[in-house]
């Protein structure tokens, strides 16, 4: 839930992070609906493969992870 509190302004010597948040809010908003990969990809038009990775390095946790720890919350 810490992450839904950021916005891509806060971000500014990062800003590529900003650029994902939009994928982090509806990945938040649509986890329970089954969304995929590609869905969240195409969120903030990036392919999946690239999508995947840049979240990982920068967040430090897959998609899929934050997915789960939406879930469990």
């Amino acid at each position: 839930s810490e992450w839904l509190k950021l916005r891509p302004d806060d971000f500014a010597a990062m800003p590529e992070i900003g650029l994902l948040l939009p994928a982090v809010h509806f990945m938040a908003e649509k986890y329970a609906d089954g969304i995929t990969l590609p869905d969240i990809a195409k969120s903030v038009h990036l392919s999946p493969f690239h999508f995947h990775r840049r979240f990982t390095d920068l967040l430090g946790i897959t998609p899929k992870h934050f997915l789960f720890d939406r879930q469990v919350d």
